[in-house]
């Protein structure tokens, strides 16, 4: 028998190319697609498949709701989401709802391929740097983040640069010609920086720097 799969966003051109590739696997079959959430979950009470597979960022009922009315009242379903970041806050969330792979969107389509086939076997699958998170919230606790807040001791050389020059106003294209680095990378330098000083915006971003003495009120 093969997986059952409905896949579930808005974006209709991300949606129909992901049910392409998948009907070319062996052993996975897709029963169906939804725009938005609360379609996915209609969908899921009429089909019943095995596996339903997410986008977080959806209308009307957004992926982790619409897992979390699956995961209560079709169990036998397991959930695998899809977002475009590996956001501490939205991975937490998806686990507490019970969705068994989280993939981002910018994986190579295997991935969610390998995610349907673990989730199908009642395996759980998170792409890379979800699995950092995830590991991450075990090591830290609930929060995914240090129990205390960190020094300026704690940033590596390049870190240190980069929150200067955040502080300074240069943005991430900015940024990337300074230090010859990638735009992509100047993010994750960045989401590394807030998650280690356990900040959430550029506010406390500016407000470490200055009680760390680093820069000038």
């Amino acid at each position: 028998m093969p997986t059952t799969v409905i896949l579930a966003g808005d974006h209709r051109v991300l949606r129909e190319a992901l049910a392409a590739v998948l009907a070319e696997q062996s052993g996975i079959e897709v029963v169906g697609t939804a725009a938005h959430g609360a379609q996915a979950v209609t969908m899921v009470q009429e089909l019943h498949p095995n596996v339903a597979v997410l986008d977080i960022g959806m209308p009307k009922l957004d992926g982790i709701e619409a897992a979390k009315a699956i995961r209560r009242h079709h169990p036998a379903t397991r959930v695998v989401v899809l977002s475009m970041h590996a956001e501490p806050d939205r991975i937490r969330q998806a686990l507490q709802v019970g969705v068994t792979g989280y993939v981002l969107k910018d994986a190579a389509t295997a991935e969610l391929v390998d995610a349907i086939r673990a989730a199908a076997g009642g395996n759980a699958y998170f792409s890379p740097a979800v699995a950092r998170e995830v590991a991450l919230m075990f090591q830290w606790g609930k929060s995914g983040r240090p129990p205390l807040r960190p020094g300026w001791d704690c940033l590596t050389p390049r870190e240190r640069e980069v929150l200067l020059a955040v502080v300074d106003g240069k943005t991430n294209v900015e940024m990337a010609a300074m230090f010859s680095l990638s735009v992509r990378t100047l993010e994750d330098h960045r989401e590394h920086i807030m998650r280690k000083l356990r900040v959430r915006n550029l506010a406390e971003l500016i407000r470490f720097a200055i009680r760390a003495k680093v820069v000038k009120p």
